[in-house]
């Protein structure tokens, strides 16, 4: 890899990409259930007409907040959690190229029947596969999901 080769080509580097976005989805986790004051949210994706979006949930599975990507973009708490994303690889993350791969990614993922749910972990986010309403696959991480 050349000097200024885009390291996120290197699947090593995009594995600790993804862990570390798990270490992070936790603690955006944490900071939601203060903020709502509810040690029992949690996150919720779902499609709906080609779309991902992203909940935040309470244990009646009613969300308490639902954004697409490009809205949780803009959100505060997500702008402090993406500066903490290394700086050896922030100047290749062009989210106006990532986010739509990522979005087709849980697109053809998840479909309509399929989402994905995120608990608090003791250090990263948990990350379980939901079908028809019931858990399918628990504890996977992002890189099962989007490499």
């Amino acid at each position: 890899m050349g000097l200024f080769s885009n390291p996120l080509k290197n699947p090593k580097v995009l594995e600790m990409v993804f862990g570390k976005a798990q270490e992070e989805l936790n603690e955006a986790l944490i900071y939601r259930k203060k903020q709502f004051e509810d040690p029992n949210l949690y996150m919720w994706v779902e499609v709906e007409q080609g779309l991902p979006f992203v909940c935040l949930r309470n244990l009646a599975g009613e969300n308490l907040v639902r954004m697409t990507a490009q809205q949780l973009l803009q959100d505060e708490a997500i702008q402090q959690q993406l500066k903490k994303i290394p700086s050896l690889v922030r100047p290749f993350i062009k989210w106006d190229v990532v986010l739509p791969k990522m979005n087709a990614i849980l697109v053809r993922q998840l479909g309509t029947d399929k989402n994905i749910k995120v608990t608090e972990g003791p250090k990263k986010a948990i990350v379980d596969l939901w079908e028809a309403g019931e858990e399918r696959q628990k504890n996977i991480s992002l890189t099962e999901i989007f490499l």
